[in-house]
């Protein structure tokens, strides 16, 4: 039992060694010949920045009335009020359905004048109000930073037999 328990020992030193070669001198062995430095390089970090951006606009919002003007006009023919005709003052009864006037009746002669008639038109003035409008638009922002990084040097070897 000995026997198998040694026999198991070395066959398991035997497999778990390195092969004969590099960095291997008989029974030991050497690391290779590099050098693990760092080193400090400039990157560009970037990232998104919300920038607002906002604009005033003039709206219209309504309408209001600040006054009249004269419109379209047109003269039409009036009978001019006489002052002072002749005859009865105050009441004369019912006229009869007789054309011809009562006597002490007398009607007033109708002077024909021209008078201008005009539409009045309403002036309106806008009524406006400003209006700001914000958005927000991604703007990318980089600025150079100090990374530093594995640096590996390795050195050629000559192995002599």
């Amino acid at each position: 039992m000995l026997q198998i328990v040694v026999l198991l020992g070395a066959l398991g030193s035997a497999l778990s060694s390195p092969a004969a070669g590099y960095g291997y001198h008989g029974g030991y062995h050497h690391p290779p010949p590099c050098i693990t430095e760092h080193e400090t390089i400039k990157v560009m970090a970037c990232k998104l920045v919300p920038e607002k951006t906002c604009a005033t606009e003039t709206v219209k919002i309504g309408e209001k009335i600040t006054g009249f003007e004269k419109g379209d006009c047109k003269e039409i023919e009036v009978c001019k009020p006489s002052y002072g005709y002749h005859g009865h003052h105050g009441y004369h009864g019912k006229r009869s359905a007789d054309a011809e006037a009562e006597p002490g009746y007398v009607h007033a002669p109708c002077e024909k004048v021209t008078k201008e008639i005009c539409k009045s038109v309403p002036v309106k003035a806008d009524i406006n109000k400003d209006i700001e409008s914000c958005t927000e638009v991604a703007k990318e922002v980089c600025e150079a930073v100090d990374k530093v990084v594995p640096k590996v040097t390795c050195k050629t070897a000559t192995i002599k037999h």
